[in-house]
């Protein structure tokens, strides 16, 4: 929203006389940024999406990456919501449907090779889930090293180290945050 302002100084000498009133100054501006939806019920808020989520580094700078193992970092910056995460072999676009990873090769893998869903099935919140959900306050990943707000700082630390990645190929780890009150469309970032 903009707003317009137009400042005039009013001088009064003493109660009983009229009031001296000066010019009014130019107009200024002052444009706000959208923080709501317009209205006063909270529970159509679409939750932010996730931008920080990235691969997490150590303190000399350097991704936490092997072929092997990889550490998944996010700021987890509303106290309301969850997140759904998945593999694949592509990048998906931020309007991704399920159609778009649930046969992914990375994601649900095969009896040779186990996809990032079948190794994480263990850690899943239901059994028929097509995303590995966390709740950061409530997840068994915490057994693998998840961290959640270990410097009072919100940012969640995911090591993805059970047995799926290889070496020598891509990954795409994309993440989606949902409201939990009321789930919502929900909010994409692609790592």
């Amino acid at each position: 929203m903009t707003y317009y302002f137009k400042m005039r100084a009013i001088l009064y000498v003493n109660v009983d006389d009229d009031f001296l009133m000066g010019e009014a100054t130019p107009a200024k501006s002052i444009t706000t940024p959208k923080t709501d939806s317009g209205s006063m019920d909270d529970l159509v808020r679409l939750p932010r999406t996730p931008v920080e989520f990235s691969i997490a580094t150590n303190e000399q700078g350097e991704l936490e990456l092997t072929d092997s193992k990889v550490v998944l970092t996010w700021l987890h910056a509303e106290q309301d919501v969850t997140y759904e995460i998945v593999c694949t072999t592509k990048r998906l676009s931020p309007d991704a449907t399920l159609e778009d990873y649930i046969n992914d090769e990375y994601h649900v893998g095969d009896e040779k090779n186990p996809g990032f869903l079948v190794v994480y099935k263990n850690y899943k919140t239901n059994s028929n889930d097509t995303e590995l959900n966390i709740d950061v306050l409530n997840t068994k990943l915490y057994e693998l090293g998840f961290t959640y707000n270990e410097n009072n700082d919100r940012w969640v630390r995911f090591p993805v180290n059970l047995p799926f990645l290889k070496p020598n190929r891509l990954y795409y780890f994309s993440i989606r945050q949902f409201a939990t009150e009321v789930l919502k469309m929900p909010h994409t970032a692609n790592g």
